[in-house]
């Protein structure tokens, strides 16, 4: 194995999902909306999604429950 192409895959899998969050923060900065929380918007939707896959069996599921608990905390940042 080597180690730089090892280093490149992990660091590209690894920081495609926080690439998402910036490109969305910009958007939003664009429009005059500062939001400093969108990694801990995150980590709930993520450990949501975890919870709901592990307690129901169903992928779908996990990935609906991730996507409201994310959307709620954006909500209350809304208001």
């Amino acid at each position: 194995m080597s180690f730089i192409p090892d280093v490149a895959t992990g660091s590209l899998r690894s920081g495609s999902p926080v690439l998402y969050a910036t490109l969305g923060e910009l958007i939003s900065e664009r429009a005059g909306i500062i939001n400093l929380g969108i990694e801990g918007s995150m980590l709930a939707g993520a450990c949501a999604g975890i919870i709901a896959t592990a307690e129901t069996g169903n992928a779908y599921l996990g990935i609906l429950a991730g996507c409201a608990a994310g959307g709620l905390l954006a909500l209350v940042h809304a208001f």
